[in-house]
């Protein structure tokens, strides 16, 4: 993402009140568009659900949605990485040829397996056809977005992609109150799946105007998910470890059982939704600051390494890089704390204002602070990455889902004051041995560098 971060870095650059206020949107839209978009549908169209719908289908509608969202991350976890890497390599090397055959190949993929894992997943619900293949396109579109934005990291034309979301988002939201007015659930559904459709398909036309050049089919794309496995797990262990907790309050005795598959619970993942956009703040500050003045950095280490500097360059090098990443971290971690304390301390009056139980204020508070906890891991991980320290943030995300896992579970049969303490407890453990990692490689930083590079031996 630091193609797109550094042209809106020249946004908030010009200083004048317009550019910054551009700035903000299209920073947010492009760091959080998919899943803010999603989250601010279901609040959408459940307000408006509720005087067309029963309280049975306002359940059903809720839970497709949620599902939806959750399966597709965790699929997506699967390939986001490895495909990051090899859009990375491509671009780096400037051979964009195999970039559009490959994004329409895995749209294949999705689509196909798509239809066929939703075949068995309503086999046996008592619904028409209409809706079962609404639901599939739901799914589908939701994972066609996910995919295009890693593919459009290095778009050229990022204002066109926010107007998409924007347009995506409005058409999501006035489709499916439309259908619902008109055909009930089945419109709530095949209208939002066709709101979303319309913004996967946007989004992949610009795609294809974004990387121009004659194709050329290739299955090198294999070779780098055979090369880079621990990356999947990294990705699938991420996206379970947010959502395991979930599943254990929709089925667990707290959750509801609404019909054939789906479960939800009232209260647990709605404060959680509602928690995870207060980081929003964090994730378009990362994306304009930290994956740009941190990037360059970066690069000039490796650069003076690679053109064998000496000692001491390379230590005024370190240096530069480890200020630099100090100097991006503060101002993010000052502005989300701040964030978080004033959302903490208005939480009743949050709650109040969109006319939800009171039970939900200390779930909500407990969802920001681990929110706030997991923003701040996130970025360290993500620094991790960088360093090529797979092992260590494998070992970082398998702590967020086994802990989040534990605690949940541990504490699902107290009362509800303690519901959404073991996602804040997950988060803060998995927040202190991120940062001990972090802090750990950026100390030997140079040692690391250089022992890990592969013994060269030759005949002399």
């Amino acid at each position: 993402m630091a193609g797109i971060g550094f042209r809106l870095e020249k946004l908030f650059g010009k200083g004048d009140l317009l550019s910054t206020a551009k700035g903000c949107i299209y920073s947010v839209v492009i760091s959080s568009g998919p899943w803010l978009i999603t989250i601010v549908s279901i609040a959408f169209i459940s307000l408006y659900a509720q005087g067309n719908l029963d309280e049975h289908n306002r359940l059903l509608l809720k839970a497709i949605i949620s599902y939806s969202f959750a399966i597709a991350l965790i699929f997506f976890g699967a390939i986001e990485m490895p495909i990051t890497r090899y859009l990375a390599d491509k671009l780096y090397l400037e051979d964009i040829s195999t970039l559009r055959p490959l994004y329409f190949t895995i749209l294949f993929v999705i689509i196909l397996l798509g239809g066929a894992g939703s075949y068995l997943f309503y086999i046996d619900l008592p619904r028409s056809l209409f809706f079962k293949v609404s639901t599939t396109a739901l799914y589908t579109s939701i994972f066609t977005v996910w995919v295009a934005m890693v593919f459009l990291g290095a778009a050229k034309r990022y204002t066109q992609i926010v107007v998409g979301f924007l347009v995506g988002g409005f058409a999501s939201a006035l489709l499916s109150i439309w259908g619902g007015q008109h055909y009930q659930l089945v419109g709530n559904i095949a209208g939002l799946a066709l709101g979303q459709g319309i913004l996967s398909i946007y989004l992949s036309i610009r795609v294809i105007l974004e990387f121009q050049t004659r194709d050329q089919f290739s299955l090198e794309i294999v070779d780098y998910f055979m090369r880079y496995r621990r990356l999947i797990v990294i990705g699938i262990s991420y996206y379970c470890a947010i959502w395991i907790d979930k599943f254990i309050y929709w089925f667990s005795s707290l959750g509801i059982h609404i019909e054939g598959p789906f479960y939800t619970n009232l209260y647990y993942d709605t404060s959680m939704f509602l928690a995870y956009l207060t980081i929003v703040p964090s994730l378009s500050f990362f994306l304009v600051r930290i994956e740009t003045s941190f990037y360059q950095a970066y690069r000039n280490y490796f650069s003076v390494i690679e053109y064998k500097a000496t000692l001491a360059v390379i230590d005024q090098a370190s240096a530069d890089m480890v200020d630099a990443l100090r100097k991006s971290v503060m101002p993010l971690f000052k502005l989300q704390t701040f964030v978080t304390v004033i959302t903490i301390f208005f939480t009743p009056e949050l709650i109040d204002l969109f006319h939800l139980p009171v039970m939900m204020v200390p779930i909500f508070r407990y969802g920001v602070l681990g929110a706030y906890l997991q923003a701040l891991f996130l970025l360290c991980n993500i620094i991790l990455l960088y360093f090529q320290c797979q092992k260590s943030v494998l070992i970082n995300y398998l702590t967020f889902f086994g802990s989040n896992l534990f605690f949940s579970w541990w504490l699902i049969d107290y009362p509800f004051y303690y519901h959404g303490m073991g996602f804040l407890a997950s988060s803060a453990l998995t927040f202190f041995i991120s940062i001990w990692s972090l802090n750990y490689q950026l100390r030997n930083i140079n040692a690391l560098t250089f022992m890990g590079q592969p013994m060269v031996s030759g005949n002399v």
